[in-house]
């Protein structure tokens, strides 16, 4: 056994020894059963969570010993997930079977792990190549669990277990799921976000005030209504027998808070279908650099699934796990985030709606621009949940249904398009990094003070959005040529415009939908927002979006690499090439 071996040349020299047979030669049963149980326990040996881990997997042909060795190896992937990289390294003359190695990485994929197979020729360079891609897949992790702001270390949650990608929805529950329907089990607050107050807003519960029973005033099922909101402040419900009793007499000396803070925005009614009888599996299907995703569900009063089927998020690293304040820390970010870009969205689709009075014949190019795909971000929910007096909170949201695809990313990167970015533009947006360094060197990302800082406001404009309308690029654009995925990357452009440099929304991700001919949008999730630090003086300054918002460096990132589109003309927008300097 080779123990907490760096990825050195010095390694690498141990593994060409045992390929030469010179030190160890097979014997016995076989060595697939010890060997997987001996790197179980080694990975289990780092408590810390703190570390990206790898395993390296040499074999000479198919197994002497007997075993279900794919079996094996998922559960180990099912308990580190992306934080392992896994290779199988066939190492033989042509006309081996290697089918249990590759069945292997199959299952390590299957729950998340990066995995690959490779069956080398019998010479160092061949070798050589697999241990650089796995050295450059630990790099990506160690990447990830980095805090740039710090240069430390993140410690990844180890308290979940995932399930295999592709797991068939449960059709009811079971004892896999944390049910919340209970005196002990229960939701107690739906909170969702305004981006002008830049705060939680509470959701009216439709739950009676003083007995908790279901009123329907929202009518979200098809019971019958049993209650009403309170006439004066439509902010409390009450069931009709607590109404007749008179037990809802205390609300006079709070009515006047509850309304003042429903003018306020503070206290909204739900727009969406939801129920406050609710269900999180406790098994995680997703997982991404920053977060992990559980199934979620609604549930009817006999604990039947109801209603669409979302998704349930939360942190994937301890730090903001911790404690309830962290966590709703955690979910602020990410709410205020989705908040601003759908904002951006609705403001990106009327510029386009409104892009046909710029032109003579108005009919022809309304109707071409009625079947444009449009943009929307789903609209999140935190549900404040306590489990036998423990406060917890989840954020959840629909999930997507159809292919889902990432169109760009925070480092500068088009869907399509990253072939053709040169290494002097890639160098650009990346800054001078070394990988060789220790990972506090991670956090410099940069020597990116190149975005434009001409025009600098002094941001005494409080409103977020410039008011300015769009207008088409004098004849510099040709509608025919328009492609749908030209509006994705023309909206990351117009986010930074539409906010007067202050922002730019990119890593869009997601499903494009059609519903017939003439009518088809994109649906997004899990934005990332760049800030420019110096355009964001007053009320924004406060206003954070995560480690993944890369600042200035973020935004010149993106127009090192965009290149200005048929929609970005349509609207108006400046030239890249005006705000990237070389």
């Amino acid at each position: 056994v080779m123990k907490f071996e760096p990825i050195t040349w010095s390694l690498y020299n141990k593994i060409i020894d045992l390929r030469e047979w010179k030190k160890l030669r097979p014997s016995g049963p076989g060595n697939y059963t010890p060997a997987l149980d001996t790197a179980k326990e080694l990975l289990l040996e780092n408590k810390g969570a703190a570390c990206a881990l790898s395993l390296m997997f040499f074999s000479d042909g198919r197994p002497s010993d007997k075993g279900d060795f794919s079996s094996k190896i998922g559960k180990i992937a099912a308990k580190f997930g992306r934080r392992l990289s896994f290779v199988c390294i066939g190492m033989a003359e042509g006309g081996e079977d290697f089918s249990t190695l590759s069945d292997m990485v199959t299952e390590a994929q299957s729950y998340g792990a990066v995995a690959s197979f490779g069956k080398p020729s019998l010479d160092a360079d061949s070798l050589s190549n697999i241990i650089t891609t796995l050295a450059t897949s630990l790099t990506t992790s160690v990447t990830e669990m980095t805090n740039l702001a710090t240069g430390k270390a993140r410690q990844v949650r180890m308290d979940i277990t995932r399930e295999r990608i592709g797991t068939p929805d449960d059709q009811y529950l079971t004892s896999d799921w944390i049910a919340y329907n209970s005196h002990t089990n229960y939701v107690d607050t739906l909170w969702s976000w305004n981006y002008k107050i830049n705060q939680f807003v509470r959701l009216i519960d439709s739950r009676c005030n003083v007995c908790w029973t279901e009123t329907n005033v929202f009518e979200t099922t098809k019971d019958p209504i049993k209650g009403e909101l309170c006439q004066n402040c439509r902010a409390i419900s009450f069931c009709f027998r607590c109404l007749s009793s008179g037990q809802t007499s205390y609300h006079r000396n709070e009515c006047t808070d509850y309304l003042r803070a429903r003018w306020l925005g503070k206290v909204i009614r739900p727009t969406d279908y939801f129920l406050w009888n609710m269900a999180v599996k406790k098994t995680i299907f997703g997982e991404g650099a920053e977060r992990i995703v559980r199934k979620f569900r609604y549930l009817d009063n006999s604990g039947n699934f109801v209603g669409p089927v979302m998704v349930a998020k939360e942190s994937r690293y301890l730090e903001s796990d911790g404690n309830y304040e962290r966590r709703m820390q955690y979910h602020t970010e990410f709410m205020r985030t989705q908040a601003i870009a759908a904002e951006m969205a609705d403001k990106f689709n009327h510029a386009l709606g409104e892009i046909y009075t710029h032109f003579p014949d108005r009919n022809s190019v309304k109707e071409q621009i009625n079947k444009v795909p449009t943009i929307e971000f789903l609209k999140p929910m935190v549900v404040q949940a306590k489990t036998d007096g423990n406060e917890y909170n989840i954020l959840i949201e629909p999930m997507l249904e159809g292919k889902y695809e990432k169109f760009n990313d925070n480092m500068g990167m088009v869907k399509g398009e990253s072939s053709k970015v040169s290494i002097d533009d890639l160098s650009k947006s990346l800054g001078n990094i070394d990988l060789n360094k220790k990972p506090h060197g991670l956090g410099g990302l940069g020597g990116l003070d190149a975005i434009e800082e001409d025009d600098e406001d002094n941001d005494s404009d409080e409103e977020i959005f410039d008011k300015k309308s769009s207008s088409p690029e004098h004849k510099s654009y040709c509608i025919s040529e328009i492609k749908n995925e030209h509006f994705l990357q023309a909206f990351s452009h117009f986010s930074y415009e539409i906010s007067k440099k202050r922002f730019m929304v990119v890593d869009l991700q997601g499903v494009f939908l059609r519903k017939n001919a003439s009518s088809c949008r994109y649906v997004l999730t899990d934005p990332v927002i760049h800030k420019h630090k110096k355009k964001n003086k007053t009320k924004y300054k406060k206003w954070t979006f995560g480690r993944t918002d890369r600042g200035e460096k973020g935004m010149e990132a993106f127009f090192i690499t965009h290149k200005c589109n048929e929609v970005c003309r349509l609207l108006g927008l400046k030239k890249a090439q005006k705000y990237a300097k070389s």
